[in-house]
């Protein structure tokens, strides 16, 4: 019971190792402080057929105790052919011995004469079935390959146009008459206004803080930037130092408003001047 885990605790599907496998580090190993892994079985049994590693992966017909009917160091293509042609010949004369007497005693010998024909023919294509494992693995990884190649080139592509967008962007805030100087929203000021009538709304002395880090998306927010140019014009005023600068300011607040916020009405931009 001191084993089993209290209820809602989480159990991983995974669970780590036993304690005693820190002890199996390189040092204790090579000193023999722990004991070594079990040897592996080089003989095992799978439904039941047994292997043994230690074996050739394919035993030759001699083990077996069959008949070998090419030689070892001959070409393959050219013995398969052979025996291919054999096996046909075989066939053709067990089809005589059927015609003229099926109860003949050759009858059984031209069968197991096919019948080692054809053993033949499987050990020695058997033979090439590694060669024929490792083509298949070489193809297999030159298409992974490629796949490989393929997606990188996209991603590449995309990587540019991305580049390119953001170049983009770059140069059109370059080219946008709108940072001048001017401090970030939000910002923090006091103008002096007439009282406001009973159905009107009073102006707080003091914009609130936004906190939208970055951007003028709100209609409050463009309303702030448009008083804020009038009133360095007012305070221009006030100093007789009236100029065009001043009133261009007011001008160039007024075409950024309509272009941040093209909803507004020109009645409302003369409103809130």
């Amino acid at each position: 019971m001191a084993n089993i885990p209290p209820q809602g605790s989480a159990v991983s599907p995974f669970p780590a190792p036993p304690e005693y496998a820190q002890m199996y580090t390189s040092a204790n190993i090579k000193t023999r402080k722990v004991l070594a892994p079990p040897p592996v079985p080089s003989k095992f049994t799978v439904y039941g057929e047994e292997y043994n590693l230690e074996d050739e992966m394919i035993p030759s017909l001699a083990s077996m105790k069959i008949q070998q009917l090419y030689p070892s160091n001959a070409n393959w293509r050219n013995e398969l052919k052979k025996l291919n042609r054999s096996a046909v010949a075989a066939f053709l004369d067990l089809i005589q011995i059927l015609i003229r007497s099926p109860d003949h005693p050759e009858r059984a010998e031209k069968i197991n004469q096919i019948r080692l024909i054809f053993i033949n023919m499987h050990h020695l294509i058997n033979e090439y079935r590694p060669i024929q494992a490792r083509d298949t693995l070489r193809i297999m990884l030159e298409n992974q390959v490629k796949d490989i190649n393929e997606v990188t080139k996209k991603l590449r592509r995309f990587l540019d146009i991305g580049n390119e967008v953001l170049s983009n962007i770059k140069k059109s805030l370059q080219v946008l008459p709108y940072n001048e100087g001017i401090p970030e929203y939000p910002l923090t000021w006091t103008v002096e206004k007439e009282p406001a009538s009973e159905n009107q709304e009073k102006p707080s002395s003091s914009y609130p803080q936004s906190s939208e880090p970055t951007g003028y998306k709100s209609l409050e927010e463009l309303t702030f930037i448009f008083q804020r140019e009038k009133f360095m014009l007012e305070q221009l005023e006030k100093d007789g130092q009236e100029s065009l600068e001043g009133r261009s300011k007011i001008d160039k607040a007024r075409q950024r408003f309509k272009g941040f916020y093209s909803s507004t009405t020109s009645d409302d931009l003369m409103d809130l001047s």
